[in-house]
């Protein structure tokens, strides 16, 4: 598809769809409609039915886009076949709304009509979100979209990498995905007409499993892996996405978990946003929220927040249906790394940094401390994933406890200090003691011994045997637990 020429005679740029409940269905977090909507493709507002995109999903967030992009206009398009009106609102955290203009189109006889509405207040406005409401007098086909003729001095290419275990069936859910989006070509229509339009996006999965032919055609490439844990997984991703430069020149990159649902608007609206990027946030980390996969209009996460291992979360728990949240949505305060489950580093920080090259459950927040500043937000980047209470086990605890203790060490913790690290893990072992849960205390006095090994261990010792041997140990004994307590006492005293 060619270029399209805007309102204010420039080249028009699709900043942000307009969703419909099709791909995760939960309505209010896409729409706020006076009947039940369809799942299906196109969207149809029926006859008589009244929709409003004042939601997570859809509301323009003018705070975010100004504070960290340089567009300098907007316009707010529609697609439509039908009879409708339609009225655009600039709502501010005094909930007043104030309506910007209201518009009746009649399409019944042509098969479409396509209007562009300029926000002309848009230079003065500097939070708030935008939204519009439409009322259909017959039943009306409809597309729309928030678009900018502001110049794009950047183009944006990104890697996309994804480690995965044994999930083919989760990964082909996410490739299916991507095929289909990554050539959609109403968000390419800047393109020029001689580019391919899915050349803005390639993906590479790294099988830890070696088990996936590399059959997913253009686009997508399979890497084979020894099952080196998330860390080693990504950083395989990594060196391929690095050695491929000279043929895929990736500006950013994405690590994303394997067991995610995503929509593809995610990747429409991050291109967006790092190809208007203002110069001092260039560097930054773009974090991708997660969803909760058991009640899909909860937001566990916005962006994580380390504090020495009591791990908080930004935008905890927040039911993104009720609009209250609407206002403090994309607000990153006290963010300091974004989980991989879906997380976009700049290149040129992945040139020259892998994550940490052994088992390390925490990967990622020592590769997020170590690139240092806060995580950028944005409504609708984000993927939908099982939380972590149904994911435990006392491996996965061995790996917690033991990684937390390696980053704090690593990134100058309080919490690093000797009397400090013994205070702490005689209180977490006594807890589990009391409670006679002999399996997770053999696991925690493991992780806190093997942690006092100190970093040339880690780097020298076999992960994929070491990992075996902690997967297999299914039966401990309690009086063999007090000697290995009495052990690491005796190790961390000594050093």
């Amino acid at each position: 598809m060619g270029k399209s020429k805007g309102e204010y005679g420039g080249q028009e740029v699709r900043l942000q769809n307009v969703l419909f409940p099709t791909e995760i269905y939960c309505e209010e977090m896409y729409l706020r409609a006076s009947y039940k909507s369809s799942q299906h493709e196109p969207f149809v507002v029926p006859r008589g039915g009244r929709v409003r995109t004042d939601t997570y999903m859809n509301a323009f967030d003018i705070g975010t886009w100004k504070k960290y992009t340089d567009i300098s206009n907007l316009s707010l398009c529609i697609k439509v076949h039908g009879s409708v009106t339609i009225a655009c609102f600039w709502e501010g955290k005094n909930r007043k709304p104030v309506r910007l203009f209201k518009e009746y189109i009649n399409a019944k006889e042509e098969k479409e009509d396509k209007r562009s509405f300029p926000i002309v207040e848009f230079y003065k406005m500097k939070e708030g979100i935008l939204y519009f409401e439409l009322w259909a007098e017959t039943d009306s086909v409809l597309e729309a979209w928030f678009a900018t003729e502001s110049k794009a001095e950047r183009q944006i290419k990104l890697s996309l990498v994804i480690c995965t275990y044994k999930r083919k069936k989760q990964l082909e859910q996410i490739i299916k995905v991507l095929k289909k989006g990554r050539k959609n070509k109403a968000f390419c229509q800047q393109e020029s007409e001689t580019e391919d339009t899915g050349n803005w996006l390639k993906t590479f999965i790294v099988d830890n499993a070696s088990e996936i032919e590399d059959a997913y055609g253009d686009g997508i490439v399979v890497c084979h892996n020894p099952n080196l844990g998330g860390s080693g997984g990504f950083s395989k991703g990594m060196d391929e996405v690095v050695s491929n430069l000279h043929d895929f020149e990736a500006t950013h990159v994405i690590l994303m978990d394997d067991d995610v649902v995503i929509q593809m608007e995610s990747f429409y609206r991050l291109r967006r946003l790092l190809t208007f990027l203002k110069p001092e946030y260039e560097a930054e980390v773009i974090s991708g929220r997660m969803f909760r996969m058991d009640k899909p209009w909860v937001q566990y996460t916005a962006v994580e927040i380390w504090n020495d291992g009591d791990i908080g979360h930004v935008g905890w728990n927040q039911d993104m249906t009720e609009r209250q949240y609407l206002w403090d949505m994309n607000d990153n305060t006290g963010g300091e790394y974004s989980g991989w489950w879906f997380a976009c580093f700049p290149i040129g920080f992945v040139k020259n940094n892998r994550p940490l090259p052994f088992f390390l459950h925490c990967d990622d927040v020592e590769y997020g401390l170590r690139h240092g500043g806060t995580p950028i937000i944005l409504n609708g980047i984000q993927v939908w994933h099982e939380t972590y209470e149904y994911r435990q086990s006392p491996v996965i605890a061995y790996y917690d406890y033991r990684n937390s203790l390696i980053v704090n060490a690593l990134h100058g913790s309080a919490k690093a200090d000797k009397k400090q690290v013994w205070k702490q893990f005689k209180q977490k072992i006594t807890e589990v003691h009391v409670k006679k849960d002999y399996i997770l205390e053999y696991f925690l006095i493991r992780a806190f011994r093997d942690y006092l090994r100190g970093m040339k261990w880690f780097m020298e010792k076999d992960d994929m045997t070491m990992h075996t041997a902690l997967m297999k140990k299914k039966r401990v004994c309690r009086y063999g637990n007090s000697i290995r307590w009495r052990i690491a006492f005796l190790v961390w005293k000594r050093g």
